[in-house]
């Protein structure tokens, strides 16, 4: 049963976002002189990479920034270029470094500015001016790209944060979170627009498993984030302390904060309080939201922001894929795919789901639903593709022509279908005879080891045959092993590129759950060691049957305008068959004056 209604779209959000200034709470004056240091102690001008002389009047009202400026009055320091001068974070090496105590005011001098947050001043946040310093610099690239990137979830976010109270500079939060994309996921397993690692988004009660991943939704992971900000102020007191603890957990900064006795985050620098990543976090944020609300003095007010996302809503009450949906709709599965993002199962869970649709295709779903529904059927069944699998191997143990199960999950012929995806084989698109499953298969593929033996009590070996595009990174971070052992096992350069058809052994953990690659133990294969009795006899087997077979084969020599397809159908064969007995790439590549063989090895 579908239960239909319409969704009006969000309006468009303007180019410019600047709020009306507020009057700072006292004038912060600070004379400056851009000037570089010469052989001797003589300073002379220079406006590139600029030593800043300053001198500071009308202390703030936050004492331990005056106390500190009592005793620096005067303060000199060099402003270095990206990634050069003392103290360069190696995860953070997009801001002008510059010394303890040190300022870039060039950009704060004679400006009546709209602080971010309720602040009245930057006084205790020397990082945050470094941070506009780079941003609008040599990062106004970046600038440029949160700033239109913004435009399509904009409007959504500023509405739950006018819901909630909120200021409206949290928006700037998902820029440095996942610069505007709502299914970017980390190494460390966060995800979404504000990248909710899997065990806070559940304590938020946020659904995640199933099919369904609710970090991936805007809407959803918009309020629950919004929420868990303002709780995090509730405990600090202070937005730049409640961001820091958003990035780098609650525990360890008030842990911080009850050893060192400090919350200004200049003072938290020169204690070594609290991570640097996660004080630079909140200065990052702090400077695109100053930015944001002083657009025409930075110069970005005429940066043109992306269209705004808008959609139609329909509530469906039982499962069915979305790509019956969008065929309703008259749209591409891959629409309707994106602007569900939760849906990682790409179909409607049994229990229902409001499922958005392409702007103005509301009308059209509602007529065409049934009709569509009972010509393709709403039967489908769900499949997670395996380390190591390919769409092709799950089309060919389905039964399902390969276009069609990349067409209904959303990805085009080209598209590399990541590891781990869940995909929907519809049961209407399946052929009449019966399925066959990778466990069927009862040869024992023979593997080649390193003379080298290895032995662990702890682990269990394992054997992974490599598909492309593999790297050696990435299998070893999804088996939970080193890259350098992973080349040592295997004798290999961890330089070097791997090569689809070589197969590694790997001494995986003991809680490797197998089901989740396309592995053989050692009892689904005969296992060689190099320069062993077995190894020599194997080797003179293979040579004595290669020669026997390179006799007996038919082969056919490629001729101008001749594809494997057309030579597959002229000899009555598998396409397939002839990449796979000539070990072709993938893409069936083949040359004129090349010779193929045509039938298999006797």
């Amino acid at each position: 049963m579908v239960l239909a209604r319409l969704f009006a779209g969000v309006a468009a959000f303007g180019a410019s976002s600047a709020f009306a200034a507020s009057p700072a709470e006292g004038p912060i004056v600070r004379i400056c002189e851009p000037v570089v240091r010469t052989d001797g102690d003589e300073l002379e001008r220079d406006h590139a990479y600029p030593i800043v002389r300053c001198v500071i009047s009308d202390r703030p009202a936050n004492q331990n920034a005056a106390r500190a400026n009592a005793l620096r009055r005067s303060v000199t320091a060099q402003a270095y270029p990206p990634g050069e001068g003392p103290d360069v974070v190696e995860e953070d090496l997009d801001y002008q470094t510059l010394e303890e105590g040190d300022s870039v005011a060039p950009w704060f001098d004679n400006a009546s500015l709209d602080y971010p947050f309720g602040l009245s001043s930057l006084e205790g946040m020397r990082e945050v001016e470094r941070f506009v310093a780079f941003y609008v610099t040599e990062g106004r690239g970046r600038i440029h790209s949160y700033f239109s990137r913004a435009g399509k979830y904009q409007t959504l976010i500023l509405e739950e944060l006018a819901r909630q109270n909120a200021p409206k500079d949290l928006l700037w939060v998902v820029a440095i979170e996942s610069n505007f994309s709502p299914t970017v996921r980390s190494r460390a397993g966060a995800a979404g627009l504000w990248q909710f690692m899997p065990r806070t988004a559940r304590a938020r009660g946020m659904e995640i498993g199933g099919g369904i991943d609710e970090r991936l939704d805007p809407q959803i992971a918009t309020r629950e984030g919004v929420a868990y900000l303002l709780y995090q102020l509730e405990r600090f007191g202070s937005w730049p302390l409640a961001l820091a603890a958003y990035n780098a957990g609650s525990g360890h900064v008030r842990g911080q904060i009850r050893e060192h006795g400090v919350t200004e985050l200049d003072a938290m620098a020169r204690y070594g309080s609290v991570y640097q990543g996660a004080r630079s976090y909140a200065a990052k944020i702090i400077a695109i939201a100053l930015i944001d609300r002083n657009r025409e003095h930075f110069g970005f007010e005429a940066i043109v922001p992306d269209a705004p996302f808008e959609w139609d809503e329909v509530e469906i009450q039982e499962p069915v894929r979305l790509s019956l949906i969008a065929d309703a709709a008259g749209v591409s599965a891959q629409d309707v795919i994106e602007l569900n993002p939760a849906l990682t199962g790409r179909a409607v869970p049994r229990e229902g789901w409001v499922v958005r649709l392409p702007k103005g295709t509301f009308e059209r779903f509602v007529n065409n639903y049934d009709r569509v529904s009972e010509r393709y059927g709403k039967e489908h069944q769900s499949v997670t593709l395996r380390f190591g699998e390919t769409p092709a191997a799950i089309a060919e143990r389905y039964d399902i022509p390969e276009r069609v199960l990349r067409a209904v999950n959303g990805f085009s012929s080209s598209d590399t279908v990541p590891y781990g995806s869940e995909l929907v084989v519809p049961e209407s698109s399946r052929r009449s005879r019966t399925t066959r499953t990778s466990s069927d298969s009862t040869e024992r593929q023979t593997v080649v080891v390193a003379d080298q033996e290895y032995r662990y009590t702890d682990r269990n070996r394992l054997f992974y045959n490599v598909r492309a595009p593999d790297s050696l990174e990435e299998i070893a971070d999804f088996f939970g092993v080193s890259v350098y052992e992973l080349a040592a096992w295997n004798e290999l350069d961890v330089r070097s590129t791997l090569w689809e058809g070589m197969t590694l052994q790997i001494f995986a953990p003991e809680d490797f759950d197998v089901e989740r690659a396309i592995v053989l133990t050692e009892d689904q294969c005969n296992v060689i060691q190099v320069n062993s009795p077995e190894w020599v006899a194997w080797r003179n087997a293979e040579a004595s049957e290669s020669r026997s077979s390179s006799r007996s084969r038919r082969t056919h020599t490629v001729r101008p305008g001749e594809t494997v397809l057309r030579i597959a159908s002229r000899y009555g064969v598998d396409a397939k068959d002839i990449v796979r007995w000539n070990r072709l790439s993938d893409s069936g590549h083949i040359v004129i004056g090349q010779e193929l063989y045509v039938s298999p090895g006797r």
